[in-house]
């Protein structure tokens, strides 16, 4: 065995208990209804899924990205099937717009999914001052202000985050599959 190898190893015996624990938290966010879900695109499954692993095994931000990209293609398909045009073509901002004048997702929940593409949108398009170095300068802040000997662990500044956008789009999704808005043969009604 190489050196890479035995590293990769090390690392697997080293992260199974956090990614344990990361999975058990899915596990109990995400209860599945019986009768399973059905997503009517297929690419919304799979960047469910996506974050849900992501999130599980500490990439975070790919699990904000795609977190955030399922419920995109969601809301899409759902004004697609209510008749609304051009939806390839519109912002996650307007696609939230629409989704909330349609009756697809109340007030409260439309605030949590712009929080969500806000925070989205800080990593994805380029920013002068970088979110995650602001991030983790507030979290080394924090942590000499209560007298911590060390500072933020580098490889969990955007945990939260992450955390939060998973647990969101699980949630959305939870509700869609509950009220059959994620069934391909059915039309969300408005």
């Amino acid at each position: 065995m190489d050196w890479l190898e035995q590293e990769l190893r090390d690392n697997d015996r080293r992260d199974f208990p956090d990614r344990l624990t990361r999975f058990r938290e899915i596990n109990d966010w995400f209860q599945i209804p019986p009768g399973g879900l059905s997503f009517p695109d297929f690419e919304i499954g799979i960047a469910l899924s996506e974050a849900q692993f992501a999130y599980v095994n500490g990439f975070w931000l790919s699990a904000i990205l795609t977190a955030l990209t399922a419920l995109e293609r969601h809301l899409a398909w759902r004004l697609a099937h209510a008749g609304s045009k051009n939806v390839e073509h519109m912002s996650a901002k307007t696609l939230l717009d629409h989704a909330l004048s349609a009756g697809f997702v109340g007030v409260l929940q439309a605030e949590e999914i712009t929080k969500l593409r806000r925070c989205r949108n800080a990593y994805a398009h380029f920013r002068k001052n970088s979110r995650f170095v602001v991030t983790m300068f507030a979290q080394w802040d924090a942590a000499h202000a209560a007298d911590a000997e060390f500072g933020p662990d580098i490889n969990f500044v955007l945990h939260v985050e992450a955390k939060t956008a998973v647990q969101l789009a699980s949630a959305y999704f939870l509700v869609a599959g509950r009220d059959r808005f994620s069934d391909g043969d059915s039309e969300p009604s408005s």
